[in-house]
Parts: C-alpha cells; structure tokens; sequence
C-alpha cells in the first residue's frame, strides 16, 4: 500500500475511535473536569439564560438521579437554540409553553363538576368560589379564583393574585378589602357574600433580579360567618387537610378547584425555577414544584388558589401552568410567610372579637386562639364624641362587662362585642349622593356633630344634571329643594343629594366580565344627547372571546358584534360578555420552523384544535432553500416528508418544519436528497445525541459547520464529486448507526476494536516500509540505475 494512503487512512481510523470514546463518555455523564457540581452548573446556567433578552427561557431544575439539567422553554424553535450540555453534564429541554398565573375567569369549566362550587357555601370550605372586592371605574369586577382551605387559626388562605391583587392592574389591593364567596365573577355581592377581608399577603416582586417563593394571601373571617378548618369539596364526599408535607418525584397530589373539581396527578419535579406572566409581566419564582397534566386536566383557569395535597396533608397552593403542566408553591413557604396554623392546637379555645362603629378594641377585632385557663385583657378604645357602653355575647367569664378595660378567662369557646355609643348632646350625620353629582359640604361619609348645630349642605351636579333634592332624614333640612341649604341636628340622621339628568339628555352605563374590556367609550357612566349614535367596542383578553353585549340592548345596531353602535332613546346600561376561547376539550399544536422557510398554513406559533380535528400543513421554503420534512411529535403526520400534509389532532403536539441550511447535515443533504433521509437522520441523532454532549465532539462539529456550506456549494455545483462524497460518508453514517443503535458496553468494544485495527494497520506499514528497504538496498541502488536506464 503506498504511503499517501496509508496515512489518510491510519488518521480516519484514529478520528472515529476517538468520536467513538467520546459518544461512549457522553452517554455515561462524564463531567470532564469543569469542577462545579451539577447544582452549581444548574445555577450558573439559569443566570445565563435569565440574562439573555428575547429568550423564550421558562425554567430550569436538575435530576441528580439522572445526573442532567433540564430546562423548558416556550416552543419548539426556542427549544433549537438551547445548549444540549453546559459545564460537561447533559442538558435536555422541555416545551411546556408559556407559564401564567391561572386565570381567574368565569367561563364553564372543561368537565362536570358541581355548581355548589359556584354558589354560596356555609360554613366556608376549599374548593370553591372565591374573589376579593374590587371595582372597575363605576362597575364590579367580575372575577373569581378558588378559596384554598380554612386555616386551623380561622383564616382563609388563597392566592395573592385572587384575593390580594387587581385582577387588570396586577397592583396589590390595600389589607381590608373585603372578600367574597363566591366570588364577583359567579354572583357574589356585597354585603350578603361578604365573608371577611384582606389581612395579610405575600409580596410578589417583579424585579428579574429577586427571587419569589409564594404566590398566597390570607383573609380573616368575620364575624358570625361559619367556617370548617381543612375540609375541601367534594362531589363524592367531602375530605379534610391537615398538618403539611413535603413530595418527592414520582407522588401522587390531589387538589379541590372550583372549575375542574377533585382531581390528581403526578409530581414532575420539585426544585423548579420558573417565570411566571401575569398579564404582560413576569415574576421568578424559586423552589417550585410542577405536575404533570394534560389539556388542563390536573388544573385551569379558576383554579387558583386551590389547596395541594399528598394524603391529607398540606403540600401547597396551586398558581401557575400552561394545559401540560401546572405550578404549586410550597407549603413551607406560605407558612413562613404567612404565619399560618394547618393543624388545631389540642385543648385550645377560640375567643371572637367585634365591635360596633364608634370604636376600635385590643386584641383587634377577629378570632384568637387560647390554651384553657388563659386570662385575656379585653380594652375597648372609643372614638371621638363616643363611648363604650358594655361587651355582650359570650359574658360569664369577663371580669366587668361595663369596663372598658377588663379581662375575660378562657374555660371555653367565647365570641363577644365591644358596643359603643355617641356621647350625650352628639349626633352623626350620614351624607351620600345619587349619580349626577356629589356633596361638597360636609362631603360624603360619617360626621359627629353637637347638638342644635346648624350643619351646610351643598351639592354640585356634573355637565348635563341638575340637583332634584335631598331625601332621607330630611324634616330639618332648610330647603330640601336647594342644592345649598342646611340641616340643625336636632338628633342623627341620613341624608342623599338626589341628582337627575337635564331634559334631552340620557346616560350609558357601561361594564363587561371578565375576560375583556369596553374599549369605546370607556367603562363606567357617559351621558348623551337624546337620539345620539354612540359608537360602542369591547376588546378581548388574550385566550378570550367577545360572545354578545348584554342588558338594555334594543337599540344597539348588532348585539353579537364586538364593534357596533347604541342609539340613545332612553338611559341605558349594557354589559360586554366575554367567555374563554377554549371552553371545550382542544389539543395544543405548537409549530415553528428552522431557518431556510416558515409554515404558512396555519402559521407559526401555539395552536388550539378540537380532539380528532385534522389540520392542513403547508411548508413554504425561501429562495434558495428547500423543505426537507417535518420533525418532532410526528406520529399522525400523514407524509413527514410532504411539504403541504395533514397531522391528526390526537394529544398535544409540538411539530417543526426543517429546511436546508437550517441545521442539518449539509453535505449529506447535498449529495443525497430523499432516498438518502433516513441515514441522514441517523448523522442527526448522532450529532444531537453524542457529538454535542461532550467539549472534543462541540469543536468537531463547530470545524463541520464552518467549512461545510462550501464544500456542499461546490459538490452542487459539480454532480460528479457527489459519488466520490456518497461513498465517503458510508463509514460515517455505519459509525453513527452503530453509536445510536448500540449499548455503552458495545460501543467500547467496537472502538477498542477499531484503535487495535489502527495499530495493527500502523504496524503493518511500518514493517512493510523496512522491507522493502532493505530488498532495495539487496538489489543496489536504485537511485543510481533507474537514471541510466531512462537515459
């Protein structure tokens, strides 16, 4: 054999020996000497990826079983960009989309639960409806999320986002707001679903540089309303919480939501760090743990809230997910942040606190819990032109019940009352208005004044209403039908400045659900000249739709039109309904595509289809490039290799379009085309699964990709070196199935076969060069006969 091919060769045999050795290191995790432990390199990954702008990073945790990070990202062409290794252990990546604060919506819920859920439940459980109080210009925000369960210290305890958040600003409401059951969104009102209010709430920074732990808030209860510590709805019989747990990989957690009911699933992971949207930001939480489900079937919108648990025992609040996955905050946490008991205190007894306005007490009005025996001190503070006139209720054990300062002895379960009066020769007055205008003087509200004192009264009407006149408690009102008069307080009373609209004049009242907003003209109170056609929008949230304008409707152009108008013949109110696009069973089909050409039917981007639907593919190349076949979840894709095909919507997809140039193998493509696919997606998994996985196989491929888009122009160009290639890459596709198809030990013993092979071969020509040597040399110099001889 002559040296010119003896070398070539001994060199290729080397190089996949090598390639070999390293696929075979890779498979086994090998960390080749970076130093840092896998949660170090985990870490030193997140702050990476969290820095980089634009990047559809979502999370990251780590298997030390498994020795390997793994991150989740939006979609599948986010999933492309993401490091296969970092710092030497293997990196795998998940698309789990966009993680949100579940919404707290009102549409129907994806399978039958009960619509006790929805409605008013006495005494207080988890499991069902509940929202905070909160107001949209002059109308209600509709709204609810789940109550998670009754505290064993009598709180109610939710997510920050249902009870301690705007659900359209995402700013924090003020503690003593009050809170409802059901919630806004199912019928709850004020006073009558009035349950209790804001007391406390974990804050949730949107800063990407700070950590959160807990998405939760707790309401107290008030008084008189019931409430069962740990029991939780359910439709085949309610069970109970108590005490709290940790989970490992692998358990099974339960949970009551008011939207999907009881329902189970499995632990995912239990360190995750993940970004979390609500609305348009996103808040880093820490120390999560996920669950898998499919199509919302462990968790939705609605859910919010809900209680997590492992056999009874607290494991945290559910928050966050996507329809395949779903996001707990622990346990652990909302009770270091909240100061909660999930268990009773064995022997204890509970002493409820109120009182009646004019005064405040200590301890603060509420529920507190004492050991048996305790001796409680009870102070009953009045406010001005007020006095404390006794404590009622639960009275036997109270020191003096006509003392404002006193104690009580806990042999039992008490609730009492402070009542407080006004001071002789004070009275209050009570000032509110109508719509139309407001009340200058005093203001509006509660006012304490002397005896016979002669108190001014003004009222101002807005544009287009005029003052009509004062009612209520009205008999010493100078003139009930000025807008500037007087009342003498003779004892207290309740006034209201009545104000209508002028003559030809009409007011619309506007609002909308949940889900979307009144965009034109706005939400809240308008007034109109009589017959004027106003122009009326409501726009949709993200994952809603506009259904119908509902209410005082006659007059309105097209009721089922987003867009319209209304014709003011008369005062009007009228409401903006909005329902969740995805009220029914659908699958998710996320399509994105490698550079060289996009997907034009549908497009690009998170899809939603009914079970069974079948929908139409069409890949479009640019100039220059062409489609190679579809990858990904690709089981009911009719043709792979089909431009325009069609795929079944049986489960969840994720599918990508790839295109020449757009990352795969560019000689192979160059010189084979579609008979040689299949070994081409052999190279692939080869590259992906091995080569990327280790330093030495990065750089090989890093060498490939820099000369090979030449060298494949060039074999285009030139048809006869494209057999010459074709047969060179036969041992490297043989290679490369044997990697991908065999187990580490076979790996090991085909490269100690191939560097024997390599040694023998060096051998050989070694040996075979010193003899020829040496017959030469026998025969005598040939350098000095061979030119006589051509002479």
């Amino acid at each position: 054999m002559k040296k010119e091919k003896i070398i070539p060769l001994f060199l290729v045999l080397v190089v996949v020996g090598a390639l070999l050795f390293s696929s075979v290191s890779a498979l086994a995790g090998a960390n080749p000497g970076h130093g840092k432990s896998l949660g170090e390199a985990r870490k030193a990954l997140e702050q990476e990826l969290l820095s980089q702008a634009g990047a559809a990073f979502v999370g990251i945790t780590h298997s030390e079983n498994e020795g390997e990070v793994i991150l989740f990202v939006e979609d599948e062409q986010a999933k492309q960009k993401m490091p296969r290794s970092f710092d030497g252990y293997k990196v795998r990546t998940e698309v789990t989309g966009k993680i949100q604060a579940f919404s707290t919506q009102v549409a129907e819920p994806l399978i039958d639960v009960s619509d006790e859920r929805k409605a008013v439940v006495r005494p207080l459980v988890g499991g069902t409806s509940l929202s905070a109080y909160v107001t949209k210009g002059q109308a209600i925000y509709q709204y609810s999320g789940t109550l998670g369960m009754i505290t064993y210290d009598d709180k109610v305890l939710s997510n920050a986002h249902v009870i301690a958040m705007n659900p359209e600003t995402g700013a924090f409401l003020p503690t003593g707001t009050p809170i409802l059951q059901p919630g806004t969104g199912d019928g709850g009102r004020p006073p009558d679903e009035r349950v209790g209010e804001l007391e406390a709430y974990i804050p949730i920074s949107f800063d990407p540089g700070v950590p959160n732990y807990a998405d939760a808030a707790i309401g107290s209860i008030d008084y008189g309303v019931e409430a069962s510590p740990g029991r939780q709805f359910s439709e085949t019989g309610d069970y109970w919480i108590q005490d709290w747990t940790n989970v490992s990989e692998g358990n099974t957690v339960r949970k009551s939501g008011r939207t999907t009911g009881v329902t189970t699933a499995e632990v995912l992971h239990t360190n995750v760090s993940v970004r979390v949207y609500y609305g348009d930001e996103w808040a880093y939480f820490e120390d999560q743990i996920t669950v898998e489900q499919e199509n919302w079937s462990f968790a939705g919108p609605g859910d919010s809230g809900s209680a997590v648990d492992k056999n009874g025992k607290f494991v945290g609040l559910l928050f966050a997910g996507s329809a395949d996955s779903a996001v707990i905050c622990k346990a652990q946490h909302i009770i270091d942040g909240l100061g909660i008991a999930l268990e009773p205190t064995e022997g204890q007894y509970s002493l409820t606190i109120s009182g009646t306005p004019g005064g405040s007490t200590t301890p603060n009005e509420g529920r507190h819990f004492y050991d048996p025996g305790t001796v409680v001190n009870l102070v009953a503070v009045p406010a001005e032109h007020y006095h404390f006139v006794e404590w009622t209720g639960d009275v036997g054990t109270i020191g003096n019940r006509y003392a404002a300062s006193t104690a009580i002895t806990m042999n039992g379960s008490y609730s009492i009352t402070a009542e407080f009066e006004l001071d002789p020769g004070w009275y209050g007055l009570i000032v509110s208005s109508t719509l139309g205008g407001s009340v200058a003087t005093p203001g509006e509200g509660i006012f304490v004044y002397a005896a016979n004192a002669t108190v001014g009264l003004v009222a101002v009407n807005e544009t287009h209403c005029h003052f009509a006149e004062w009612t209520g408690d009205v008999s010493t009102v100078g003139n009930v039908t000025a807008p500037a008069t007087t009342i003498t307080m003779n004892a207290s009373y309740s006034v209201t400045a009545d104000f209508e609209l002028d003559p030809g004049w009409y007011r619309l009242t506007t609002s909308s659900t949940e889900g979307g907003t009144v965009t034109t003209p706005g939400e809240g109170n308008f007034v109109y000249a009589a017959n004027t056609t106003v122009p009326i929008a409501a726009e949709p949230d993200e994952g809603y739709k506009f259904l119908k304008w509902t209410g005082n409707v006659s007059t309105i152009a097209d009721i089922y039109a987003a867009s319209t108008t209304v014709t003011m013949n008369a005062s009007y109110s009228i409401t903006a309904l909005f329902d969740w696009l995805y009220p029914e069973a659908t699958e998710q089909l996320i399509i994105s595509s490698t550079s060289g050409g996009s997907v034009i039917v549908p497009g690009e981007g998170t899809k939603y289809y009914s079970l069974g639907e079948k929908v139409t593919l069409v890949a479009q190349p640019d100039e220059g490039h062409e489609f190679i076949r579809w990858s990904g979840d690709v089981d009911t894709i009719f043709d792979v290799y089909a431009a325009s095909t069609t795929i079944t919507m049986d489960m969840p997809y994720s599918i990508t379009a790839n295109f020449s140039g757009g990352g795969l193998c560019f000689i192979a493509t160059a010189v084979s085309g579609t008979p040689m696919a299949e070994e081409i997606q052999v190279l692939r998994e080869f590259r992906d699964g091995f080569m990327l996985t280790n330093p030495a196989g990065r750089a090989l491929v890093d060498f490939y990709y820099r000369v090979s888009p030449p060298v494949a122009e060039f074999i285009s160009e030139h048809p006869g070196a494209g057999s010459l290639v074709r047969v060179a890459l036969l041992p490297a596709i043989a290679m490369s199935t044997i990697v991908v198809n065999t187990s580490p030990a076979e790996k090991g013993a085909v490269a100690a076969l191939v560097v024997l092979a390599a040694v023998a071969v060096a051998i050989w020509a070694t040996r075979r060069r010193s003899n020829t040597g040496i017959r030469l040399k026998a025969n005598g110099t040939i350098g000095a006969t061979l030119p006589r001889a051509v002479r």
